[in-house]
């Protein structure tokens, strides 16, 4: 009976994958489909269709290049004890490389669970990038060594940090040039 009831959920859980209904997924899931390149892995979670992707704890930590969030209502869990690295040889000087850039969507989530970091190691420009972005929150994580902006959001309408620590940025903890929670410019307040 265990049996018939695993190979159903396995028979479920594809399904449900190829409709795109995946309420979560572990990003450690996809590493072996990746070969072990944590920036595919990664990557391929974030563009599974699933509600929420938790970056879990795994044997080799995660050191990844970056990284981009192409689609919306999407939630990004960083699992207690996490800490996304920057992989060095990804982020190439000179470009406009950012750990994580979201551009043109709506309703994105990045949350810590208790200890939670993004280390950019002074690679980069921004760790964390919101371009054309509405409905953004970010809570809970510490973003370090940021090559320039830790959180840098251009033409962003409605945005929500909290309890987000910045620590040794190459230029601003956060940068911000757009519109908040109640629709007005940034830059009349």
């Amino acid at each position: 009976m265990n049996r018939i009831v695993f190979a159903f959920s396995i028979v479920f859980a594809a399904a449900s994958a190829a409709a795109g209904n995946l309420a979560f997924v572990r990003a450690s899931e996809f590493l072996a489909d990746a070969d072990g390149d944590q920036t595919v892995a990664l990557q391929s979670a974030l563009d599974c269709g699933a509600g929420r992707v938790y970056v879990d704890a795994h044997g080799g930590g995660w050191r990844v290049g970056p990284l981009s969030v192409r689609r919306s209502d999407l939630e990004v869990v960083l699992c207690d004890g996490v800490v996304l690295r920057a992989d060095q040889g990804r982020f190439v000087a000179g470009r406009d490389d950012f750990m994580l850039c979201a551009a043109g969507v709506s309703k994105v989530t990045l949350r810590g669970e208790g200890c939670a970091a993004i280390d950019m190691e002074g690679c980069g420009r921004h760790a964390l990038a919101f371009e054309g972005v509405s409905n953004v929150s970010v809570r809970n994580i510490e973003i370090r060594g940021a090559g320039f902006d830790a959180l840098h959001c251009v033409a962003v309408c409605g945005f929500d940090f909290d309890g987000v620590k910045t620590v040794r940025a190459g230029g601003n903890g956060l940068f911000v040039d757009g519109t908040g929670t109640d629709g007005r410019p940034v830059s009349e307040r």
